[in-house]
């Protein structure tokens, strides 16, 4: 999916989320959802988040796309280092990052739940950049716009 879809998910997520566990400020935990949403394409050399932010591009040399950073042990390892500090800060980070691997989890590329030590795929039918992804990310905005009001 495109960096846009993987935002418009994560914020998705994250305001279904805010009806279930009330934050204390609900801004700052949606932003979280929203960047964490971006972080598991740091294996990627062009993606969105390693074109804006240098340090994160040193990844991409050394792992291959949708690999470990798109299966669910980061989402878990990203939570447990992160809940010492601040539990609403490690579930924002943490469920941000599980909407990317779920939402890429609908393209044809799809993606192995647990890399690299299992081949469970999760695996769809939508292609990253076309228009079925559009289609998507209109249903989704109607689902943020709606949820936001």
């Amino acid at each position: 999916m495109m960096w846009y879809t993987h935002i418009i998910f994560g914020l998705l997520l994250g305001l279904v989320s805010l009806r279930f566990i009330p934050q204390s400020h609900p801004l700052l935990y949606l932003f979280f959802v929203s960047v964490a949403a971006l972080l598991p394409d740091i294996d990627h050399p062009h993606s969105f988040i390693n074109q804006r932010i240098a340090p994160t591009r040193f990844v991409s040399h050394f792992l291959t796309h949708r690999g470990f950073f798109h299966s669910l042990f980061p989402v878990f390892l990203l939570y447990l280092f992160v809940v010492p500090l601040h539990k609403d800060v490690a579930l924002a980070l943490s469920l941000g990052y599980l909407s990317h691997i779920l939402i890429d989890g609908c393209t044809k590329s799809g993606v192995n739940l647990f890399h690299p030590l299992g081949t469970l795929r999760l695996q769809g039918f939508i292609k990253t950049g076309s228009l079925a992804e559009l289609v998507v990310f209109g249903f989704l905005l109607v689902g943020v716009v709606l949820l936001t009001f």
